[in-house]
């Protein structure tokens, strides 16, 4: 059985937690795709059957899963770990926090960045989303972002932040094409350790594609959306001061899609004393 609400209450050792309750292929893996969690723990709330499902070469390399449901590997896919199934559901490790308002952050507007320049963006609400095209470089600086409209979009360029949390709180988050996206959170604050969150009413896809080098640290949550990866795109985590910790509604990898949880020691999501947000 899980001790999942204990685990949750004092963060504990989890690395990727997807909480559909009952979807097929809650946690979708095919091709060459790989989940690597050396150190933390993957639970999977789906009671279906075939909550987990695997084709090809896939690989989940994890010491262990916890399944209220059950799973299917086909072909050559494999899973590493210990399998425990037919537990019970994993607790949101993020149920108690409520999203932001934005009635006090200065509005942005809207930006389409698609030149060859380098631009810094300020913490604020852009209400009407950001895309990035081209060569562009986006900086952004420390603090925390509220997307609406038509989301984040990067299709090219890159996008790099040191101490940020992005909110996705309407439209889609799209992270594609052959730049780089290097992410890290606030180390300290209300918003320690997340780096993306969506909004629990916001189930638009959460999209990584193609070649881009992806280095986002942090924990990521999309309760209400599904992660999904393709091609050869990559989410580490390994910040020291970090929870590393993906937690969706469903998630599904595609092609050489590689998502790398907590490499290194044991550590424990460290969950803020108080609400994320206000």
């Amino acid at each position: 059985m899980l001790a999942g609400a204990a685990v949750a209450a004092g963060g504990g050792n989890s690395g990727l937690v997807v909480l559909s309750p009952g979807a097929q292929g809650a946690l979708e893996m095919v091709g060459n795709s790989r989940v690597e969690i050396p150190a933390k723990i993957v639970y999977v709330n789906s009671s279906h059957q075939q909550a987990v499902d695997t084709t090809g070469s896939a690989v989940l390399d994890a010491p262990a899963m916890y399944l209220v449901g059950g799973a299917r590997f086909n072909g050559q896919s494999q899973f590493t770990g210990t399998l425990h199934k037919s537990g019970a559901a994993f607790a949101d490790p993020f149920a108690h926090m409520l999203f932001p308002r934005h009635d006090s952050m200065e509005n942005f507007g809207g930006w389409s960045i698609n030149s060859n320049s380098t631009v810094t963006l300020s913490p604020g609400y852009y209400s009407q989303g950001i895309s990035i095209s081209g060569q562009a470089t986006v900086h952004l600086d420390p603090g925390v972002y509220i997307f609406g409209g038509s989301g984040l979009k990067l299709t090219s360029g890159s996008l790099i932040g040191e101490e940020v949390t992005i909110i996705i709180q309407g439209g889609e988050l799209e992270l594609a094409g052959n730049g780089q996206v290097l992410l890290s959170p606030p180390s300290a604050g209300l918003t320690k350790g997340v780096v993306i969150a969506q909004s629990r009413d916001n189930d638009s896809q959460m999209s990584m594609a193609g070649g881009a080098e992806m280095h986002i640290t942090g924990a990521i949550y999309a309760p209400s959306a599904q992660l999904r990866m393709v091609g050869n795109s990559e989410v580490e985590g390994k910040g020291p001061l970090m929870g590393d910790l993906v937690v969706a509604d469903m998630v599904q990898l595609r092609g050489t899609a590689t998502i790398r949880i907590g490499r290194g020691e044991l550590k424990a999501i460290s969950l803020p004393a108080l609400p994320l947000f206000d």
